[in-house]
């Protein structure tokens, strides 16, 4: 794959359009689900709905707060940094 950023939007405006006309907007039935009437349900099944489309392309999506990204990154810096250190006498091929 080329351009992951753009695959990425590619399929997540697919989701959200296959949502979109999936559902009414309001519902005219007690237990009719509708995208103003159940944001949490829709939102769910839109997470979903992306996951699972980014899997069949290979892609494992990892939701995050931006506090456990941060430790994430400053975990693999510091790993990376300790490999990186350990090998630096090796010289790379030509």
């Amino acid at each position: 794959m080329d351009n992951y950023e753009n695959f990425l939007l590619v399929q997540c405006e697919a989701a959200l359009r296959n949502l979109a006309t999936s559902y009414p907007y309001d519902s005219h039935e007690e237990k009719e689900i509708s995208l103003r009437g159940q944001p949490s349900d829709i939102a769910n099944e839109l997470r979903r709905e992306v996951q699972d489309r980014l899997e069949k392309a290979g892609i494992t999506p990892v939701a995050s707060s931006p506090a456990e990204f941060d430790a994430f990154i400053h975990s693999e810096s510091e790993r990376w940094a300790k490999v990186f250190k350990e090998n630096s006498h090796l010289k790379l091929a030509d």
